[in-house]
């Protein structure tokens, strides 16, 4: 009876620390991944809580506040009214680093993402048909069944799937400044349109 009870005993402290062995790295490697992977959702959220903002408060759509930044660390963040965003007609544009966009449902309604020419010579992703007629009545979105034009199984680049950089096509540029910068820059075309 005490041979059994002491390997039952070993037994179960070996599974407990298997246990927390486990928790440990998967906890560790969460952090890790959050840590180091998060910044193309950084940027997606400090465009839409920092920049769109500014652009509304500019044209006179909203009053922001005149202390910046809008929130302090623990603060609930305000949530601002972008519907107005369509009337402006905005485009993101993405650069070099457009496999790191998180996608497109994270940008808000108004605002439409193309692509810009970089070192990447491969087929980027194109836009869902809008004028589509609805072919049956439970499907929401008849666009994601069609092909869009210029799509190929080759990964050869096609050139309507970009846009030049230039102040009449993006009005916003999201580029990596380089490879140390792991945030990267966001910034308006407005200005170097300007000057």
């Amino acid at each position: 009876m005490l041979g059994q009870a002491s390997t039952v005993n070993l037994f179960s402290r070996f599974t407990l620390s298997a246990i927390v062995a486990t928790s440990v790295l998967s906890i560790s490697r969460i952090i890790a991944l959050y840590s180091y992977y998060h910044a193309p959702l950084q940027i997606i959220h400090d465009f839409e809580m920092e920049v769109l903002p500014k652009l509304l408060n500019t044209t006179g759509h909203i009053h922001l506040p005149s202390h910046h930044p809008y929130y302090q660390k623990g603060e609930i963040q305000p949530q601002y009214n972008l519907t107005h965003l369509k009337d402006f007609g905005l485009r993101l544009c993405i650069g070099k680093e457009w496999h790191r966009f998180p996608g497109s449902y994270l940008i808000p309604e108004g605002i439409r993402v193309d692509w810009i020419k970089s070192e990447f010579s491969g087929l980027m992703p194109g836009h869902f048909e809008e004028n589509v007629p609805q072919t049956s009545g439970f499907w929401l979105r008849d666009g994601t069944r069609y092909v869009p034009s210029g799509m190929n199984d080759m990964n050869r680049e096609e050139p309507n799937h970009l846009v030049s950089l230039c102040a009449d096509r993006c009005t916003q540029v999201l580029l990596r400044q380089n490879y140390a910068d792991a945030r990267g820059i966001l910034r308006s075309t407005y200005r170097s349109a300007t000057t």
